[in-house]
């Protein structure tokens, strides 16, 4: 169910934000009252937001903002899917295993999208599963790809700069900020940082991976 955040206190909750992506929000007005629409989902675990995208290094895709920030996205609703249901070092290695299995290289914009690491996280975290609306439209399209460019149907699809802006996460790079400047912040959505700092340098694992910290620690 669509929530509200309420800033002054620590959200303990397993909650998505959705968004539109910017190009198409007028067109997601519409497609919404039919269950269609173009939409970006973070999950927000504690004080940061955790989404999915494409990058070109090694390592995983996933990364992270402050609630409700996402780049070139227009804020829609939020969904609250109630707590955590398994234990702290569960969750710890459910969701790291996760970050280590969506890397930026395998992502594609139908198969493999924001909106399947949200997916993925929520059914892991709380038995749960996104409303199907969410990610329909790119069902559809991946049913009937034979009507879709090669470039969108090939199984290890590389967006090109456009498709990656529309997808919204091209700036993965963007604004930097370092951990304790993102954790001090006392608003939900008041400044819009991500990570990639020093400070929050990704670990290796044992696939050899580079998955980031993953400070659950922090909302359990």
């Amino acid at each position: 169910m669509a929530t509200s955040l309420d800033s002054g206190s620590k959200q303990r909750n397993v909650v998505v934000n959705v968004y539109d992506v910017v190009d198409l929000a007028n067109a997601n007005d519409r497609l919404y009252r039919l269950g269609l629409g173009v939409y970006h989902t973070g999950v927000v675990l504690g004080r940061r937001e955790y989404a999915y995208g494409f990058k070109w290094e090694p390592g995983t895709g996933v990364f992270y903002t402050a609630p409700k920030c996402a780049p070139n996205a227009r804020y829609r609703q939020s969904l609250d899917f109630g707590p955590i249901i398994v234990s702290t070092t569960e969750a710890r290695q459910r969701f790291k295993r996760i970050c280590e299995e969506f890397t930026g290289s395998s992502y594609h914009l139908l198969d493999k999208n924001c909106n399947s690491f949200t997916a993925r996280v929520v059914h892991e975290l709380t038995g749960q599963k996104l409303p199907s609306w969410i990610n329909r439209t790119a069902r559809w399209a991946s049913v009937f790809r034979c009507l879709l460019p090669p470039e969108l149907a090939q199984p290890q699809f590389v967006p090109n700069e456009e498709l990656l802006r529309l997808n919204n996460l091209l700036e993965y790079n963007g604004a930097r900020a370092s951990l304790s400047e993102q954790e001090n912040s006392s608003h939900v959505g008041e400044e819009c940082k991500s990570s990639s700092s020093e400070s929050d340098a990704p670990v290796k694992s044992n696939s050899g991976v580079l998955p980031p910290k993953v400070p659950l620690h922090d909302i359990l």
